[in-house]
């Protein structure tokens, strides 16, 4: 009680908990939540599972494979309780590190087995997790590139050293032991560390090689080789390279992002594939390969969509790949026969138009086909493998995924009907499964229905911790800016720094900046925005990116009293494409500079019905003086089912009977409200 209601006294701090109490045994049910005496309360653990006292009993258990299904991330990440004491912070905090140091230790100790096992991958697998979990703990990274120089895991030794060397470089971290900067010397150069006491000398470590004259013998200056040999060798040496240049681990440059093509399927007519289902699990599966970045399905579909069908998948594929900034494009064929799956992939430099490598795949069923062809092309890229398979951060549910991936094409489409009815399909199959929650909350909001985007969300944001870390990430950025959460500012910012490719992230950071009353950093990403958007500005789609940061970028100009910013920026809009939004935006600017805007069709559109904004609709009969026709508005609205919109008008009406200084109607319509 303390914590969480320290304002209020005891008694009615516990009313409060008696009502929280009584909402969550509707949810879970009756029995759920167990009392002892009037001091204590309890979930029952053979009722209610909870992830945390799963993954604790499993790691005491030994079984760390099941216990990391249970760990996804940091305990409560992006939690906030809005009033909550410092000692809640503390707590919850303390949880974190704790929590955080059992995965970290329980990762060690599977990375110690596999090595005694000699199984190198598993334990260079356990190594690289530990270090994702505790990434500025220098003994934690001492251990790992003692690992991978044991294991001969030369370039992954290389990567880890050149990771702490460049964390050395930034002046708020503290800087390396001279152990650690040792270890990073012999990763660089290719050195071996010293080998563990149990493991035995190589066969070739104990030839001894005789001494060197140092007097070489008399032979020609200029050797004559067989013709035989003048060709054999020069072929010879041109074999090996090739050999050695295909046998060369490959790693990911991490300025290059990766996209998934176009599938053809080469499957008879009764064995049709559901290609885009296979091209979306695979985005999902290797989307979860440390240090890759790939591009979303949603964001390579509605570059497709904006480009339209003029021009032939594959290469439609190809050219919403360079759009979105990928470097790479992994594309290639698919066959389905009575034996299962067939999958060839090539990848393909997007800039220099060289194959880079190719991953082949075979399996029983798609989800199985994604998650080998991502454990294909970890091998390629000499990466770990992830642990858990794909259907278990979606859903396992084909019919499911068919609905959501269609639902998602549509969305990108602009069908909003389709859109919702493929999503709501979607969850009916597989009520567990969040994105179709997730995107069937944006189509809720967009037909005018917010209390049901709002159910919606709040579904998807419970089932959050079984997905993938972008999704997540979207989640819980829209979940926290429905709230005005100042957390929405750290989740945007991770899913902007973590997947430049994606707009909905940069602008997710710009509206979160704005909202939290720092307009000049929210303009960089905005702009960034803009620029990644070409196509929604030319008007091919009515989903438009650039538009809406277009709208953001003038309400912080003006914010920030850069009047001529703003009305460059709204210029700029205009020009590039003819939105009716650019031009009420344009109005309202005019408006607030008490000024008018010189534009007919600025004030044709203020004086109609195509203000689609009320908010701005409000705003502008506010400045004025239209009071008779707004607060009739606002009458009506205060009868609407939806609280939101009652809660709205109830404001704007109150502002406006102060504003003509009906101070008492004013007082009493609050009151009211």
């Amino acid at each position: 009680l303390a914590m969480i209601w320290p304002e209020t006294d005891t008694e009615h701090a516990r009313q409060g908990l008696r009502q929280i109490l009584l909402q969550l045994r509707k949810v879970l049910g009756a029995d759920a939540i167990q009392g002892r005496g009037t001091e204590e309360v309890r979930l029952h653990p053979d009722l209610v599972e909870v992830d945390c006292r799963q993954f604790e009993q499993l790691i005491a258990e030994g079984q760390v494979n099941e216990g990391f299904r249970q760990y996804r991330g940091d305990f409560l990440s992006g939690f906030h309780l809005p009033g909550a004491t410092e000692e809640w912070e503390e707590w919850i905090e303390g949880e974190r590190q704790r929590l955080r140091a059992l995965a970290t230790n329980a990762a060690w100790q599977m990375a110690r087995k596999e090595e005694q096992a000699g199984n190198s991958s598993g334990a260079g697998y356990w190594g690289w997790r530990a270090i994702e979990l505790a990434p500025t703990d220098d003994s934690g990274m001492r251990q790992l590139l003692s690992l991978l120089l044991r294991l001969g895991d030369r370039p992954g030794a290389a990567r880890a050293a050149a990771g702490v060397l460049q964390r050395a470089r930034d002046p708020r971290s503290a800087a390396p032991t001279p152990e650690l900067l040792r270890l990073c010397r012999l990763a660089q150069e290719g050195a071996d560390a010293d080998p563990p006491p149990n493991v035995a000398p190589s066969p070739a470590a104990s030839v001894t090689a005789g001494p060197i004259d140092p007097t070489p013998a008399n032979v020609p200056a200029t050797p004559r080789w067989p013709t035989s040999l003048r060709w054999g060798v020069p072929l010879l040496l041109l074999i090996l390279a090739t050999a050695w240049l295909a046998l060369k681990p490959v790693n990911p440059r991490p300025d290059e992002a990766l996209a998934i093509g176009w599938l053809e399927d080469l499957s008879p007519p009764d064995s049709a594939i559901p290609t885009p289902v296979l091209r979306d699990l695979l985005t999902t599966s290797i989307a979860r390969l440390p240090g890759v970045g790939v591009v979303s399905a949603a964001r390579t579909l509605e570059l497709e969509a904006q480009l339209g069908d003029g021009l032939p998948r594959s290469a439609r594929g190809l050219e919403a790949a360079r759009l979105a900034g990928a470097g790479v494009l992994l594309a290639g064929r698919v066959r389905h026969d009575g034996a299962g799956y067939t999958l060839d992939l090539t990848a393909t430099g997007i800039r220099s138009g060289t194959i880079r490598y190719t991953v082949e795949a075979r399996a029983t069923d798609l989800f199985a086909l994604a998650d080998e062809a991502t454990a294909a092309l970890s091998r390629q890229l000499h990466l770990t493998v992830p642990l858990v398979p794909v259907r278990e951060v979606s859903t396992p549910s084909l019919l499911a995924y068919r609905f959501y991936e269609e639902g998602l094409r549509a969305y990108t489409e602009v069908d909003w009907v389709s859109a919702a009815r493929f999503f709501r399909s979607a969850s009916e199959e597989d009520s567990s499964f969040a994105m179709p929650w997730y995107y069937g909350s944006l189509v809720a909001d967009v037909l005018g229905n917010s209390a049901k985007g709002d159910s919606l969300l709040g579904r998807a944001l419970s089932l959050a911790g079984h997905t993938p870390d972008r999704e997540r990430l979207l989640i819980r950025a829209r979940w926290t800016a429905r709230a005005s959460d100042p957390a929405m500012l750290a989740v945007a910012e991770t899913l902007a720094v973590r997947y430049p490719t994606e707009p909905v992230g940069l602008l997710a950071l710009g509206e979160a900046r704005l909202t939290f009353g720092d307009p000049a950093s929210a303009l960089d990403p905005l702009w960034r925005v803009i620029r990644m958007d070409s196509l929604g500005l030319r008007g091919r789609t009515i989903l438009c990116r650039a538009c809406e940061a277009y709208a953001l970028v003038v309400q912080a100009s003006t914010q920030l009293n850069r009047f001529d910013d703003a009305a460059a920026a709204l210029e700029g809009w205009r020009h590039a494409r003819a939105d009716p939004r650019a031009l009420v935006y344009a109005g309202v600017m005019a408006e607030q500079l008490d000024r008018p805007s010189g534009d007919p069709e600025v004030a044709r559109i203020l004086d109609s019905s195509r203000v689609v904004d009320e908010g701005l609709d409000f705003q502008i009969r506010l400045r004025r003086g239209d009071f008779a026709a707004l607060d009739l508005r606002l009458h009506n609205l205060l009868g609407r089912e939806e609280a939101s919109q009652r809660a709205d008008a109830a404001w704007w009406l109150h502002i406006s009977l102060r504003t003509q200084g009906r101070l008492a109607e004013a007082l009493a319509s609050a009151s009211n409200a």
